[in-house]
């Protein structure tokens, strides 16, 4: 059986890159190829997702998908233990925020690619994303989890129609939608105190966006900007929310500036 965890890689820096949700490590292999020779790439599955072990219901997911991944954080990275470059996408970007908060000196740098810390977002964007998520969570509390994957993958996923994914990405993905609405405290109550912490972020962050994104997006992230100290922030041109696995050029050339 495959381990929850995978690396790429047999030189560099050391480099810890978080899925999003529904994913799994096997989201990075596209960028693990692009970044081949200047890096080691390590990508675990995240609590729930690919051979992970599986969430306990009773226990807040993010704290649960926190201690998993603290265990990668710097001393069980080899051969060269020490800080790492910390990389999250969507729900893993919320997480690599987390841990860089945390535990800042195990962190060489942060690319966060999208979080969707949605409680940072104010506007007409945040609006119309709220608005898609509760008819999501209408069809959670009726337990229609294909309809909710529908609504979510419509909003987040890489643009094709549900239907017509492969059917077992269709099980896989609605069989994980209770494990999104375990996520919520975190996304829109800010359970981990994130927002009060920006200002104490001392290492480098880049912040990484598709053109095509929701608008939220784009509110989440002007908070970020505002709020941290070492900062700057690129878009990538024709790419939405999926862009590592659907522009894994654009996003290896992003993490490789964060190696020098």
């Amino acid at each position: 059986m495959r381990p929850a965890l995978r690396r790429w890689g047999e030189a560099g820096p050391e480099v810890l890159a978080l899925h999003c949700s529904l994913a799994s490590s096997t989201a990075w292999g596209g960028v693990a190829a692009q970044i081949e020779g200047r890096a080691r790439l390590t990508a675990p599955d995240l609590i729930g997702h690919g051979r992970a072990a599986d969430w306990d219901s009773a226990r807040p997911y993010a704290e649960q998908a926190l201690e998993a991944i603290a265990a990668h954080i710097p001393s069980e990275l080899e051969p060269e233990p020490g800080p790492v470059h910390l990389v999250g996408h969507s729900f893993g970007g919320v997480l690599a925020l987390a841990l860089a908060l945390g535990r800042p000196e195990a962190v060489r740098s942060l690319t966060l690619i999208e979080p969707v810390l949605f409680c940072a977002a104010s506007g007409p964007g945040r609006e119309a994303a709220d608005a898609v998520l509760d008819g999501m969570e209408g069809h959670l509390r009726r337990g229609n989890l294909e309809a909710a994957a529908e609504i979510f993958l419509g909003l987040w996923g890489g643009g094709q129609p549900f239907e017509s994914l492969p059917q077992a990405q269709q099980n896989y993905s609605a069989a994980r939608m209770p494990l999104i609405a375990a996520q919520q405290r975190v996304l829109f109550e800010d359970s981990q105190y994130l927002l009060s912490r920006l200002g104490t972020c001392t290492m480098p962050v880049l912040l990484l966006e598709g053109a095509e994104s929701p608008p939220v997006i784009g509110e989440i992230l002007d908070r970020l900007q505002t709020d941290l100290l070492r900062v700057r922030r690129e878009v990538i041109e024709g790419a939405g929310h999926m862009a590592p696995i659907s522009h894994p050029e654009a996003v290896a050339r992003a993490i490789a500036s964060q190696l020098a």
